[in-house]
């Protein structure tokens, strides 16, 4: 798999749009996934900083806050849950 530097994940029910861009802005990644792919795709990428995937609890708690009333007020902002990917 090429250098990914960032993945966005179109999230449903049975079937996900996973889109994977490299530092230049480049798309290098547009793959479709049923829901028992996910985890080994995310396998399959390079490992983070962190040197783990993020649990699925950890990017599950930025949903819930983003979907929480606590967050009435954020609009049109990304929040990147990487593992300090980004950060270097």
């Amino acid at each position: 798999m090429e250098q990914v530097s960032t993945i966005g994940l179109d999230i449903a029910k049975n079937v996900f749009q996973a889109h994977g861009i490299d530092e230049t802005g480049e798309v290098v990644v547009r793959r479709q996934l049923r829901r028992r792919q996910v985890l080994a795709f995310f396998g399959r990428l390079p490992s983070e900083p962190l040197r783990r995937l993020a649990r699925p609890e950890e990017v599950a708690a930025s949903v819930v806050h983003l979907l929480s009333p606590a967050a009435s007020f954020i609009t049109g902002s990304e929040m990147v849950i990487d593992g300090g990917l980004v950060a270097g």
